[in-house]
């Protein structure tokens, strides 16, 4: 029986956790492999396991920067752990998970080594000088590389001079809901956005540009799921733009899917982005998508502008325009609705999933 090894930072609720949970869900539902799951942190999992999955935690809370200097106690952890279950493929998530995974080629593991690059948040940065050595020097020690967009792909061939043919583009799967109806006319238009409460999701442009939107209509409403670091400055703004009664912060949601299939119109306003799960997890509800072009994933995910509204990045009065002119015309939210639920297709879980299992193979 084959053996493979997920490993990932934790298992809280954020978008690679949930990628990882449909990967172990389809691959233990139509393969006979043995899944082990390698936490580098004791944190709390967030999101459900099959019973099958066998967790290994290499210890330690998550703290800021004290990981680092952690990775090379854990890479001998982790070779130790993966060779005395012996494991066939080992694949990462997430940067220090895939330090990890490399690293421990250092003391002797043999196994095929896949990592998985999901965010441009490490790149080009002079503040992460020192991650972005360690990425050109272990990244090139794997043996396949994902990248979860063509715009990753661009920047790890461009900035870190890793080799193409090394790297496969493998979009972030979802899972098709057979709830998705046409939007029907209505007057209090609701909005939703999905996403951590970081500086990066930029919800306080989404917050602003919904503000002109009630001007237009007293009757709207914006749902912002998700938490984090920003929820406190976010009400602070809500309530300095008298919103209080339109806007709902709800902190995190496992399933967003109860609030998606009542919603409207969904908005995302991130200032760069991977992949943006939250849009096809949108898509598969029948959402019509109003999103910033940010580097790189809204735009491979929307086509260009072909299955949705794409807006000038961080730029307010454009994405205010979008989200009018959406909420004001029944014919293109019916519009934007079909084409996403044309496009939410090609990610579908098994779609993606068969291609991880034939880049590990």
């Amino acid at each position: 029986m084959e053996k493979i090894a997920f490993i990932i930072n934790s298992f809280g609720g954020g978008g690679a956790e949930k990628v990882t949970q449909q990967l172990l869900e389809y691959i233990l539902s139509t393969n006979s492999a043995e899944i082990h799951l390698v936490l580098l942190n004791n944190d709390d999992i967030e999101y459900e396991l099959p019973s099958q999955v066998i967790v290994h935690r290499l210890g330690g809370k998550s703290i800021r920067y004290v990981e680092y200097f952690l990775l090379l106690w854990k890479a001998l952890k982790l070779a130790n752990l993966l060779s005395a279950n012996k494991i066939d493929h080992s694949i990462s998530m997430l940067f220090r998970a895939n330090v990890c995974n490399v690293m421990s080629k250092l003391f002797g593991n043999k196994n095929q080594i896949v990592i998985s690059e999901r965010s441009f948040s490490n790149f080009n940065s002079g503040n992460n000088l020192l991650i972005n050595k360690l990425i050109t020097f272990f990244y090139s020690k794997a043996d396949r590389i994902i990248a979860i967009s063509h715009g990753i792909k661009e920047s790890l061939v461009s900035d870190f001079h890793l080799n193409a043919s090394k790297i496969i583009v493998i979009h972030n799967p979802v899972k098709l809901n057979r709830y998705s109806v046409l939007p029907v006319q209505k007057e209090n238009v609701e909005y939703i956005s999905v996403g951590r409460l970081i500086s990066l999701k930029n919800h306080e442009l989404l917050i602003k540009a919904f503000s002109a939107c009630v001007d237009i209509n007293p009757k709207a409403k914006l749902i912002i799921l998700g938490d984090g670091p920003l929820k406190e400055k976010l009400q602070g703004l809500v309530c300095s733009l008298s919103l209080q009664n339109h806007v709902t912060l709800t902190g995190f949601v496992e399933n967003p899917g109860e609030y998606l299939k009542q919603s409207d119109i969904f908005v995302f306003s991130s200032l760069v982005e991977g992949f943006g799960n939250a849009i096809t997890e949108a898509m598969s509800y029948g959402l019509p998508v109003i999103s910033t072009n940010c580097p790189s994933g809204p735009s491979e995910i929307l086509s260009g502008g072909d299955y949705g509204v794409l807006v000038k990045n961080d730029n307010v009065e454009e994405l205010s325009r979008s989200m009018i002119k959406l909420m004001e015309s029944l014919e293109l939210r019916q519009h934007y609705s079909l084409m996403s639920q044309k496009r939410v297709l090609d990610f579908e879980i098994s779609k993606i999933a068969e291609k991880y299992i034939k880049t590990i193979r």
